[in-house]
């Protein structure tokens, strides 16, 4: 072993000073190629208009309300809203489903109630929505759908939603719109960001290979 080091000497001092190198390049230039990432990652559509907003589960926060933003700058139309499963009977007590709270927040931002229309029926996933909404869109004769959501869900709504509606004559586009819980500008810095990221890399690869 001894040997082998004393005749490899040289190489090995290059080998390590070429990876001292590229790690002092990798952190001087994080925040660049971090930004990179999440620039290459994002799907941003940008249409001048289209028949109908997508407004998914989750993100009651936001979404609903970038919908209706949408909505009176005559973006859009309608207003689609997924109906997702709802609560237990106990819960329904207590608190409003989703989809109910949706409605409710789209009419409190001046979205007439008939342009504000269900699709589907116990979806509990992105994938859920997007085949219901395959089955939707022909019914409701629309051709053009824009998908507001946050930065890092974007790529994985853009491909499920485009393979779901091949076939349907129905264009596909996604909006990215920042959530409040974290920034892509510096999602590196913030917990929310890394993590989201992350779990959308895992849900990628899973739809990839199970879709």
């Amino acid at each position: 072993m001894t040997t082998f080091l004393k005749r490899h000497q040289r190489s090995l001092l290059r080998l390590c000073g070429f990876f001292a190198f590229v790690t002092l390049a990798l952190f001087i230039f994080r925040e660049p190629l971090l930004r990179k990432v999440a620039d290459l990652w994002v799907v941003d559509d940008r249409p001048a208009s289209a028949d109908a907003v997508v407004v998914l589960g989750g993100g009651l926060e936001w979404r609903p309300l970038a919908a209706a933003a949408m909505f009176h700058k005559g973006e859009v139309r309608k207003v689609l809203i997924a109906q997702t499963k709802s609560p237990s009977a106990a819960m329904l007590r207590v608190r409003l489903s989703d989809m109910q709270i949706t409605k409710d927040l789209l009419i409190s931002e001046g979205v007439p109630t008939e342009d504000a229309l269900f699709f589907g029926k116990d979806v509990t996933s992105c994938h859920d929505e997007a085949v219901a909404l395959a089955k939707f869109v022909p019914e409701a004769r629309i051709k053009s759908l824009l998908i507001p959501t946050d930065p890092f869900h974007t790529r994985r709504v853009k491909w499920i939603f485009t393979r779901a509606l091949r076939g349907t004559g129905c264009a596909v586009y996604v909006r990215s719109t920042e959530p409040p819980n974290y920034s892509v500008q510096n999602w590196w810095r913030q917990e929310d960001g890394v993590i989201t990221l992350a779990q959308e890399m895992g849900k990628m690869l899973f739809y990839w290979l199970h879709y």
